[in-house]
């Protein structure tokens, strides 16, 4: 059955062995070269070690460990109950660890399963990797599928289509298709995703460029933000613009540039912008500020505030609210809500509404008789345009 067997604690000097190779526990391999080259398999009973390059078909330590001072390269698989230390370059279809896995370089593989922590010095090439603790890759991470139930570190570009980490994850940066994680996200440098899901929070350090992301807690960027739809239960801040299809957040959102949503803005708390607010239908339920407000649909609800111009075709303002200036086709003013000046088409002022501007209109006025207007209403043929406004 066994070509050569090596005794426990024996210590021997190899080239090659031309069948299957058992080691005993605590045996020492060394390479008569610089490598060891088994034509079939090794089966390990404990703890091995070997200096120099190893190659052999497979590599069985169902409870044992073993620890390589160079290269290992299996044809076919390894299955290790504890550890396994490799000091180079690992290359093997399917691995199994009980433990950990600390690999120096670089790792190809099929699969990768690895009971708590995973260790990789150089490059990852792998198709599905799990570990059931962390795992850290310092090189170039390409993988299929990474599944941590702990904390995953990618410290290099990366290329993953799915990305799973039960707790936190921190990315230098790439592409990654879809991440799921249930703690924290922090990005450090470039990158795109597609889905993005998180637990806890988000931190994006450099641009981002990504598809549909739901955060339960808070996201921040430090530079621009492209998306197609975010959903952010908390605040959100973000350095540079944000640009993208739809937006909600539950909190408050701080945009350092400008803010544009070719369909929906949904605010629960607050909006600042230091430049223009631009969406296509905008809810906002508490606060919003920015210089300009452009919308098709503007809506702020029941004693919200608006700080800046409002430009909207549709314009309701909720009852107790106050805003500035607004320049729309349609304008309702729920009761006891509060203007400076209005500029519509067709507008219409509830109980107990209070205008401390002007007013002009080029069809119709309704006004309760409950209204306070400091200036006489104007019917005009054209309206002023809005002030210093980007449309």
């Amino acid at each position: 059955m066994y070509e050569l067997v090596v005794k426990k604690g024996q210590q021997v000097t190899l080239s090659k062995v031309n069948g299957n190779l058992l080691i005993n526990d605590n045996a020492e391999l060394i390479a008569e070269e610089s490598t060891i080259k088994v034509e079939g398999a090794i089966v390990v009973k404990g703890h091995f070690f070997c200096k120099g390059n190893l190659q052999a078909q497979s590599l069985e330590a169902r409870k044992g460990s073993g620890e390589i001072l160079g290269n290992l390269e299996l044809h076919h698989f390894a299955i290790v109950g504890n550890s396994l230390d490799i000091g180079g370059n690992f290359s093997c279809p399917d691995i199994s660890v009980g433990n950990s896995l600390h690999i120096e370089v670089d790792v190809t593989a099929k699969t990768i399963k690895v009971g708590n922590k995973l260790r990789v010095g150089g490059a990852a090439k792998v198709e599905t990797v799990k570990a059931g603790g962390i795992a850290k890759i310092f090189g170039r991470a390409t993988i299929g599928t990474l599944i941590v139930g702990g904390t995953a570190k990618l410290l290099d570009t990366a290329e993953i289509k799915e990305l799973k980490v039960g707790g936190v994850a921190k990315i230098a940066g790439g592409k990654i298709a879809v991440i799921k994680v249930g703690g924290a996200l922090q990005v450090a440098d470039e990158f795109e995703a597609e889905q993005i899901d998180v637990g806890g929070s988000a931190s994006f350090k450099a641009h981002a460029k990504v598809g549909n992301v739901e955060i339960g807690g808070n996201l921040t960027c430090a530079t621009d933000l492209k998306f197609r739809t975010i959903d952010v239960g908390g605040g959100m801040s973000v350095e540079g613009n944000l640009m993208g299809e739809s937006l909600k957040v539950g909190g408050i959102i701080k945009c350092g540039g400008k803010l544009t949503c070719e369909k929906r803005l949904v605010v629960g708390g607050q909006c600042k912008s230091t430049l223009t607010i631009k969406a296509k239908e905008i809810d906002v339920n508490k606060k919003i500020d920015a210089p300009t407000i452009v919308a098709q649909f503007f809506k702020l609800r029941r004693r919200g505030t608006a700080i800046g111009t409002i430009v909207a075709k549709n314009v309701i303002i909720g009852s107790r609210a106050t805003i500035e200036d607004v320049f729309g086709e349609e304008i309702l003013l729920e009761e006891y809500s509060k203007a400076n000046n209005l500029y519509g088409a067709n507008i219409s002022l509830e109980e107990g509404v209070k205008v401390t501007g002007e007013i002009l209109y080029q069809t119709s006025l309704y006004q309760d008789s409950t209204t306070s207007i400091k200036t006489p209403p104007k019917q005009v043929q054209q309206l002023p345009p809005p002030f210093g406004a980007e449309q």
